[in-house]
């Protein structure tokens, strides 16, 4: 044997089969089971075939193959792999490994023979099937070139029949085919009007204006569902309930704040401008009261009205703490909550 490219065996070296025992030993590594797949995918063996190339040089190349020498009664001759895979040396012999054996007990195992000299009848097979491509070259090589096919884009009948004009074509079916019948010219009007239809429907502008479309759409049904998450019913009760207690709360305090104003003639008495200027003056006047010694609370006694400095009477006294207790009552406060 003579071995290029196999495992991690020495390039041109090779082992001499005896007739009678030939034993491979060696450490592990050094190569054994490198030729035993090396012979399971040269003859037959149903063992492992896992054959590679040199793993341990990466810059080696080229596929597996190996040199048998074979001798029987004659001169040496020799059979390349996988050059001569399917000769008849290949196919005399087997080979078995522990792998092999599994196979042969644990799975199905087909016996095959073939009696001596029917190798005849492959080689013959291989000649009739080189006869065939040499004669199909020369016929391709020999065969005009057909340029009618070049005027029919569409597949169709006439096409596939152009294509196929030989000898042995049949020139009245090419007639019959060659008929353009009146059924034929509406229809080709009816493709016609239906391509310029759908050419005046400007199908791009339509798909781009329907894709906006989809995304507003998607962009609306998002929004959407989040408000959806808000109106729940725990929500909505909750929301209710505000609005009614506002409406109570609003009742109460011009029951009971504002009426005990009345007796004052007060000019827009309750409305916004007029809450919003009692405010401002008991914002002003905490704003004083911080500022005396020991801070007595505004109005007190000899206290002159914070607008005009005069002084001022029992009647006036009693309309700011009046202010002063409508400001404090719990309703008036909840409502501006």
């Amino acid at each position: 044997m003579s071995i290029e490219n196999v495992n991690a065996l020495a390039t041109g070296q090779g082992i001499n089969i005896d007739k009678n025992l030939t034993v491979i030993y060696g450490n592990n590594g050094s190569g054994k089971s490198g030729y035993i797949r090396l012979l399971n995918n040269t003859f037959n063996s149903r063992g492992d075939k896992s054959l590679l190339g040199n793993v341990f040089n990466k810059t080696a190349s080229g596929s597996p193959k190996c040199k048998f020498v074979f001798q029987s009664t004659g001169e040496p001759y020799e059979r390349e792999f996988p050059t001569d895979k399917g000769c008849f040396e290949f196919s005399q012999y087997s080979t078995f490994d522990t792998q092999s054996v599994k196979v042969h007990l644990d799975k199905d195992n087909q016996l095959n023979f073939t009696p001596s000299g029917f190798e005849f009848f492959d080689k013959l097979m291989q000649l009739y099937d080189g006869l065939i491509a040499l004669f199909n070259k020369d016929i391709q090589g020999k065969r005009p070139q057909n340029s009618f096919k070049l005027h029919f884009q569409n597949d169709n009948e006439i096409k596939n029949y152009i294509a196929t004009l030989g000898s042995n074509s049949n020139v009245e079916e090419l007639k019959k085919l060659s008929i353009f019948t009146d059924e034929d010219t509406t229809k080709i009007e009816e493709i016609t009007a239906k391509i310029a239809a759908l050419k005046a429907l400007n199908v791009q502008v339509q798909i781009t204006g329907l894709e906006k479309f989809q995304r507003d759409l998607t962009l609306f049904m998002e929004r959407e569902q989040l408000i959806l998450e808000c109106l729940n019913q725990e929500n909505v009760e909750y929301w209710i309930g505000l609005i009614e207690t506002f409406h109570k709360l609003q009742a109460l305090s011009k029951a009971e704040g504002i009426k005990s104003l009345e007796q004052y003639e007060i000019d827009l008495i309750s409305s916004p401008q007029w809450r919003d200027f009692i405010v401002a003056a008991k914002n002003y006047t905490v704003a004083i009261e911080e500022k005396r010694k020991n801070n007595p609370l505004y109005p007190s006694e000899k206290d002159h009205c914070i607008f005009c400095h005069q002084p001022m009477s029992e009647k006036e006294n009693s309309l700011i703490n009046t202010y002063w207790q409508f400001l404090k009552s719990e309703s008036e406060r909840e409502l501006n909550q």
